[in-house]
């Protein structure tokens, strides 16, 4: 998580990135993430982890090896075949870019009239895979209406509070060029004490916030 944060706020708030001398924080949390074994049995998050540690250092060039394609192939269909397809959509794309090409078939934002969270949450990702966690501009066909697709969003998070997807909405609506002031304001205070029983979910949070609050 810090290792993608890191490469987040490298391109969101590059003068922010440079003052505060981040590139050494980021070339350790990259070195970290070399020891990042693959898990292909512990669940979405250990799985993610790994995943994300091997995309990282995809991003900055990095050698790492990659997962064994069958292990991971099957550990994707298993997320479909529980419902969690946001995970395997995201780990899938992530996979692909880095040269392994397991993606599960699934149709696009397959939540879409069924789950306005978890649509939600794939319509940030869109913004997200395609261009490479902010570091390029978007390039897909349809990338136009998302903007706008998540301005309309704003309304709904204000009758159902979401800080961590609230992040995500302002970030991307900043890195799209879009006002992003309706969305920073429905965020959570920078508070950084965790709960033992949400460590990782706040840590997500405060991450998107700190995202949100820096985008130049």
């Amino acid at each position: 998580m810090r290792a993608l944060t890191l490469h987040m706020l490298e391109h969101l708030a590059p003068r922010l990135f440079a003052s505060r001398g981040l590139r050494a924080i980021q070339a350790e949390a990259l070195e970290r993430c070399a020891t990042v074994a693959y898990v292909f049995d512990r669940g979405e998050d250990s799985l993610e982890a790994s995943i994300d540690a091997w995309y990282c250092r995809y991003l900055k060039g990095l050698p790492h090896p990659p997962p064994e394609e069958a292990a991971l192939r099957a550990a994707l269909r298993s997320l479909v075949e529980e419902d969690n397809l946001i995970y395997a959509w995201v780990l899938g794309e992530q996979a692909s870019r880095c040269g392994v090409d397991v993606r599960a078939p699934m149709k696009a934002r397959p939540y879409l009239g069924r789950s306005r969270l978890h649509d939600a949450y794939w319509l940030t990702h869109l913004v997200l895979l395609d261009s490479d966690y902010f570091a390029r501009p978007l390039s897909h066909p349809e990338a136009a209406t998302w903007a706008d697709a998540l301005e309309d969003l704003v309304p709904w998070l204000r009758e159902q509070p979401h800080a961590d997807l609230a992040g995500e909405v302002a970030s991307c609506l900043r890195f799209l060029g879009r006002d992003a002031r309706a969305a920073l304001a429905l965020l959570s205070p920078l508070s950084p004490t965790l709960s033992p029983a949400g460590e990782r979910e706040r840590s997500h949070e405060l991450a998107t916030a700190l995202l949100a609050h820096s985008a130049e």
